[in-house]
């Protein structure tokens, strides 16, 4: 009797373990996505991540004047997402699509046309881009800053995709519409962690 209360004892046991190792495991792989990778998709916080002293404003030594340092009550967003992934090598990955009345669009054209934008624009087989590039920030190592302008639509399309040594750990191709995408560009997603 005491040996089938003894068995009894240590598979309750074990199946508290396993249910708690289930648990522990489960907010292990929680907490450890939560510290290497932010996605946000709402635009409250847009000065918070890329305001002038944004988090997400400076990195590999690059300043992002590309995208508007505020949100404000004459651009409409369309549409906004915005994403860290750091398992190795930092990732960024974001893009913000604004509506403007045609003072707005002009004003906002003039200060993009007259950043200093990178003379070199084609890399990882880009060949050109859906619609005019209005600023553009290239770096063969770290990716890509550009803001693309739809005329048609008064639209000012920001995109951001940055990663280290040609390998994109965030699944960008799957999160921004192809249109907004370099024509032909292919960076390798090595994870797709954010995505899972």
């Amino acid at each position: 009797m005491k040996k089938v209360k003894k068995s009894i004892i240590i598979v309750i046991l074990v199946i508290v373990f396993a249910i708690v190792g289930v648990v522990v495991k489960d907010n292990v792989i929680k907490i450890l996505k939560d510290s290497i990778s932010e996605h946000i998709t709402e635009i409250d916080n847009y000065e918070v991540l890329l305001g002038e002293d944004g988090k997400y404003k400076e990195h590999f030594n690059r300043y992002n004047d590309i995208f508007p340092n505020e949100i404000r009550e004459d651009m409409e967003v369309q549409e906004f997402c915005y994403s860290y992934f750091n398992l190795a090598d930092p990732c960024y990955m974001g893009y913000l699509v604004l509506k403007l009345d045609d003072e707005a669009f002009n004003q906002e054209y003039t200060r993009l046309k007259n950043l200093q934008s990178s003379e070199k624009i084609f890399i990882y087989g880009t060949t050109g881009f859906y619609y005019d590039v209005l600023a553009i920030y290239v770096d063969d190592y770290y990716g890509y800053i550009y803001a693309l302008a739809d005329y048609e639509n008064r639209q000012i399309i920001y995109v951001e995709l940055q990663f280290c040594n040609g390998i994109m750990d965030i699944n960008y191709y799957e999160t921004i519409d192809e249109k907004y995408l370099p024509i032909g560009f292919d960076v390798y997603v090595e994870y797709e962690f954010l995505n899972k």
